[in-house]
């Protein structure tokens, strides 16, 4: 994948935000990347460092997704643990 292609995701993403926010995320990405590439980094580094466009764009209030229950609770025939409530 490339940055143009990271960032296009991104942007599809982050239609949820005002625009004026969805600016200010896209700026900051695109001023790291061009740092990085700056400092020596590759692109695939860069990208792999920033993490899947879905992920950046919950993290700035975007799209978000559902974490499901890991494996490993499912298996072991536990759910995840429900915090309790100070009233309980």
């Amino acid at each position: 994948m490339t940055y143009k292609t990271w960032e296009k995701e991104l942007r599809k993403e982050l239609t949820n935000l005002p625009q004026e926010e969805q600016n200010r995320v896209l700026e900051y990405y695109r001023e790291m990347h061009d740092e990085m590439l700056l400092n020596g980094k590759e692109e695939d580094e860069i990208l792999l460092e920033f993490g899947a466009p879905t992920t950046c764009a919950a993290k700035a209030g975007g799209h978000v997704e559902v974490t499901q229950p890991k494996d490993e609770e499912i298996f072991a025939g536990r759910a995840p643990k429900k915090k309790r409530s100070a009233a309980e």
